[in-house]
C-alpha cells in the first residue's frame, strides 16, 4: 500500500508546532509571542489535527476489515496496541522512576504525578474519567483517547459494511457536535471531542475521491494552508481550524499538486519521528528543565530543549518504537499460526 508522504509531513510539522506550544512557557516573559500572533497559542488544535489524520489512515490501510471476523478484529487491535501503548508505558513509567529517585536524593521533592492517578495513566483511560487536569506525561490524554477510538473503528467499520448511509449521518452529526462545544474545562471533555475529530478523519476519507479530477488542485491546497495559517495567526474560531485540517488532509491525501513539496526527506524523517517527540517532549522539558533550569538563559534553553526533544524522538523511533512494535506484530503472527 502507498505511503500518503504529504499526511507522514503533516504528521511532522503537527507534532512539532504542538511541542512549541508546551515549549513557549520557557519564553515567556522575554518573549512574548501572543502580542504579534496567536500561531503558536493555538498549538494545541494541531492535537485535533492527529485525531483527523488518524481516522483517514485507519480507513486507508484497514477499510472495513476490522469488522469482518474475530480474527481481523484481534489483528487490529494488537497491531494499534503495538503502535501506541510501548512507548506510552515506558514514558509513564520513567517518569515514575525519575520521580521516586529525584525525591529520594533532593531537598525539594520532584512532584510530576500523584500515585492516584498511575493506574489510570498506566491501562491508557485516564482521559476516559475525565479528570479535573492530566498529570504524568500529560500529553498521553490523546493517546487514552486514540484507544477509545481503535475500540470504537470495528463498530464504524462494520457499521459501513451493512448501513453506510446511516452510519455517515451518525458520524457527522457527532461531528458537528464536537465543533460545536466549547473548550472550557478541556480536560473533562476530552474524550467527547477527540473522538468525533477522529470520526472526522473517517467521514474525510469516505469522500476521498474527486482530488485527481481537480484541474486546480495545487491552487487548492495553497489557498487552504494559507488560509489555516492565517486562521492561526488571528485566532479564530476553533471549529475553523478543524474544518481546514481536513481540508487540506482531504486535498493532499493523493500527493498531487504543490503537496509534492512535503516529500522532502527532513519533513518525512519528522513525521516518522511524530509519535516519539510527541510522547518524549514533555519528559524532556522535565529532565533539561530540572538539570539546566535557572542556569542558562531562556533563548538558549528553549533551543536545547527543542533539539534534544528532536534528537530523542530520532533515537526512540529507531531504537524503541520501531523495534518493540515489530517485535510484537511477530508475536502475534505465531501465536495466530
Amino acid at each position: 500500500m502507498r505511503e500518503i508522504y504529504s499526511h507522514t509531513a503533516l504528521r511532522g510539522i503537527a507534532s512539532l508546532l504542538v511541542v512549541f506550544f508546551h515549549y513557549m512557557i520557557i519564553l515567556e516573559p522575554t518573549f512574548d509571542f501572543d502580542t504579534h500572533t496567536s500561531f503558536f497559542s493555538k498549538g494545541y488544535l494541531w492535537v485535533d489535527c492527529f485525531f483527523i489524520l488518524s481516522g483517514f489512515i485507519l480507513c486507508y490501510v484497514y477499510g472495513t476489515s476490522p469488522g469482518d471476523n474475530q480474527n481481523k478484529l484481534i489483528d487490529f487491535l494488537w497491531a494499534r496496541f503495538a503502535r501506541i501503548y510501548p512507548l506510552h508505558l515506558a514514558t509513564l513509567i520513567g517518569l515514575a522512576g525519575l520521580q521516586v529517585l529525584v525525591s529520594k536524593i533532593a531537598n525539594h521533592p520532584l512532584t510530576i504525578g500523584t500515585w492516584s492517578t498511575f493506574w489510570p495513566n498506566l491501562f491508557g483511560v485516564h482521559a476516559w474519567l475525565m479528570p479535573a487536569k492530566y498529570d504524568w506525561n500529560f500529553p498521553s490524554w490523546s493517546i487514552s483517547v486514540e484507544l477509545a477510538a481503535y475500540l470504537l473503528f470495528p463498530f464504524v467499520s462494520f457499521g459501513f459494511s451493512r448501513q453506510p448511509t446511516i452510519t455517515i449521518g451518525l458520524l457527522a452529526a457527532s461531528v458537528v457536535f464536537a465543533l460545536t462545544i466549547g473548550r472550557d474545562h478541556w480536560e473533562q471533555t476530552a474524550l467527547i471531542r477527540g473522538l468525533p475529530m477522529f470520526l472526522f478523519g473517517v467521514l474525510v476519507f469516505q469522500f476521498r475521491y474527486g482530488i485527481e479530477r481537480i484541474r486546480y488542485v495545487s491552487a487548492l491546497q495553497t489557498s487552504a494552508a494559507g488560509a489555516l495559517i492565517a486562521s492561526l495567526h488571528f485566532g479564530l474560531y476553533d471549529f475553523a481550524i478543524d474544518l481546514l485540517f481536513a481540508a487540506l488532509i482531504w486535498l493532499t491525501w493523493t500527493d498531487q499538486g504543490v503537496s509534492i513539496a512535503l516529500r522532502t526527506r527532513p519533513l518525512q524523517a519528522l513525521g516518522q519521528w511524530s509519535y516519539s517527540i510527541y510522547m518524549l517532549h514533555i519528559p524532556v522539558r522535565i529532565v533539561l528543565g530540572f538539570a539546566l533550569g535557572g542556569r542558562l538563559p531562556q533563548l538558549l534553553l528553549f533551543g536545547i530543549m527543542l533539539a534534544g526533544t528532536i534528537c530523542a524522538g530520532a533515537v526512540s523511533y529507531r531504537y524503541f518504537e520501531m523495534p518493540v512494535r515489530q517485535a510484537l506484530r511477530r508475536r502475534r503472527a505465531v501465536l495466530a499460526a
